[in-house]
């Protein structure tokens, strides 16, 4: 019989694919709708993805991986949290390709998240627009 796969590894997996599509579309500075035409899927599949709840086919993930320039392994690697001196040394030599202009990040979450429907977590609100009230 096949090894279950635990449901840490693929909340974990699930994770990591978030993340990674949420960085790499804000790498490209790729609205979902234009993630999803590069990819070939529809708009709603990354928005599942970026909300950590899809469950993609490994063609899906290859498309996905193409659309944003990199490899389905590097999709499904968990980010890592911190950095040491020596990690940021090895940073440095990426290049530009591998670092995201914080305000398109959180532009793209905030994308992502009003596709969900729900307002996202904030820890700042600085430099920020007033909410309004309707």
């Amino acid at each position: 019989m096949p090894a279950m796969i635990a449901s840490s590894d693929r909340a974990a997996a699930r994770d990591a694919l978030r993340s990674n599509v949420l960085f790499g579309r804000a790498r490209l500075r790729l609205s979902q709708a234009n993630l999803a035409e590069r990819a070939g899927i529809s708009r709603p599949v990354v928005s599942e993805i970026e909300q950590g709840k899809g469950n993609v086919t490994l063609d899906v993930l290859e498309r996905i991986a193409a659309a944003l320039e990199t490899t389905a392994a590097r999709l499904l690697t968990p980010v890592q949290r911190g950095a040491s001196d020596e990690h940021i040394a090895r940073r440095r030599k990426d290049g530009p390709e591998a670092f995201v202009d914080a305000r398109d990040f959180i532009a793209t979450i905030d994308e992502s998240d009003d596709a969900a429907g729900k307002p996202a977590a904030r820890y700042s609100k600085r430099g920020r627009k007033a909410a309004v009230s309707a």
